[in-house]
């Protein structure tokens, strides 16, 4: 939703939209209360700055994912084969890629990138729909009572308050929301619901602009005379900026869905006073971290150990770890700088697992003590914190990502 989310558009079309749903939702079924959630969402949605295709796409692509879906979780044939699942997948990710990601694209399709000049724009919202399409086609195969309701699953994959910024919310929790009229809301809801609105326009109009300034996107390169102290100040601030932007359309959105009785998953929790770098994807995005551990890492770990027995634990551990986090980086961008934010983020995460496995394996007696320490907790904050700003580097333009790289390797040595 971008900035229209802060708007005062916006709150003046959602309060009385959420005043009609909830009045008129205990007297409808869930089939109609899913009807009247997809007519809401393309009534929101339609007035994004996105080119007139894009709520015909969005449509088309949330029929055909929530029809695929019912298909499966109908056929006890088709739950059972892999094939079918599969290729709903690859056709997802494949649509992602010609529409999302030009640059990836080109890679893996060659002249078949050209389709980007057919497209002619970026399809809003389309990475979270995937993340969603794909969850909905899982969830239909493990299904053994009912398939998909294809109205419920439409209305999961349109669903306005998460669709363009997230959190990335799963289809049966939304599902069971759905099938229920939203229960009334108490004065204290109502006041819980403002203060976290108010506090996620806060965090977007104010502190996140405020730190962006001071960013090294505020400052929009390097000036001569920018110390090394300006560098580390540029990128603590941008981490900053990015925390506060992001968590504050994560908040609008969860009390925005809060509104229409839709619990959205929380995407933040105090990611500064992560002590290491798996505490930090507990607490960062944590939406899209935990879908990427169910349905890269999980997985892959498991076909590691029954395909390739001849791998020890360790590193089949550390191969998942890898390829999860390549996709990681690759998912936030369209560039090889974030393939490469990707592989220092998994390297990060393999130095802490190996780390881990020698410390108990040599000296668990001072594994033990160090997690006991508070010293030792303030230092790994700071060095976490350090490790994740640092990063930040990779997602700027190559050129000015070098630049500050050299001066502060320049001040270490």
């Amino acid at each position: 939703m971008a900035s229209f989310a802060t708007s005062l558009a916006f709150f003046a079309q959602l309060l009385p939209a959420a005043l009609l749903y909830r009045l008129a939702a205990p007297r409808l079924s869930p089939a109609w209360r899913a009807g009247v959630l997809i007519g809401l969402s393309l009534l929101f949605l339609g007035q994004l700055k996105a080119h007139p295709v894009f709520l015909l796409a969005s449509c088309l692509y949330a029929a055909l994912a929530a029809a695929a879906a019912g298909l499966i979780g109908r056929s006890p044939k088709l739950r059972q084969e892999t094939l079918p699942g599969a290729v709903c997948i690859a056709a997802a990710v494949l649509i992602l890629l010609l529409f999302k990601y030009h640059y990836y694209a080109s890679l893996f399709l060659g002249g078949l990138a050209g389709l980007r000049g057919f497209t002619g724009f970026e399809w809003l919202g389309l990475s979270y729909m995937t993340f969603r399409a794909i969850d909905l086609v899982m969830q239909a195969r493990r299904s053994r009572d009912a398939s998909p309701a294809p109205l419920a699953a439409a209305a999961y994959l349109l669903f306005f308050p998460a669709y363009v910024s997230g959190p990335i919310n799963r289809f049966q929790p939304f599902a069971q929301d759905l099938a229920k009229p939203p229960a009334p809301l108490a004065a204290v809801d109502l006041q819980e619901i403002a203060l976290r609105l108010s506090a996620g326009v806060f965090k977007i109009l104010v502190l996140a602009d405020i730190f962006r300034s001071n960013s090294l996107l505020g400052l929009s390169g390097l000036p001569n005379e920018a110390g090394t102290g300006a560098v580390l100040l540029g990128l603590y601030c941008q981490y900053a900026f990015i925390y506060f932007d992001f968590a504050g359309y994560s908040d609008v959105a969860i009390a925005t869905a809060r509104l229409f009785g839709v619990r959205l998953p929380e995407n933040f929790n105090f990611p500064f006073l992560a002590r290491n770098l798996q505490d930090f994807w507990n607490r960062w995005h944590i939406s899209f971290a935990h879908w990427c551990r169910d349905y890269i890492y999980f997985v892959l770990l498991r076909w590691l150990k029954l395909r390739a027995r001849f791998l020890p634990d360790l590193a089949a551990n550390l191969a998942a770890i890898f390829a999860t986090f390549f996709f990681m980086g690759a998912w936030h961008g369209d560039g090889l700088n974030w393939i490469l934010y990707g592989v220092y983020h998994g390297c990060g995460m393999g130095g802490l697992v190996v780390l881990r496995h020698v410390l108990n394996a040599l000296a668990p007696g001072l594994a033990q003590a160090l997690a006991a320490s508070r010293l030792f907790a303030v230092l790994s904050a700071l060095f976490t914190l350090s490790f994740v700003a640092v990063g930040l580097l990779l997602t700027l333009d190559v050129p000015l990502a070098l630049e500050a790289a050299a001066r502060l390797l320049a001040f270490l040595s």
